[in-house]
């Protein structure tokens, strides 16, 4: 998870040979958009009674 997009592509690799099948993205599941949610569950988190 990088710069702004979640990224995931599927593969194949026969003989040393890469070969792309399909891949898909997520623009608003990368970069800050993920970091805002692991923040927010983090903060939630730490809301809650201790165990």
């Amino acid at each position: 998870m990088g710069g702004g997009t979640f990224d995931v592509s599927l593969l194949t690799i026969e003989d040393g040979i890469f070969e792309v099948k399909a891949t898909a993205g997520d623009t608003h599941l990368g970069g800050e958009d993920f970091d805002n949610r692991v923040v927010d569950f983090c903060i939630q988190d730490f809301k809650q009674p201790a165990h």
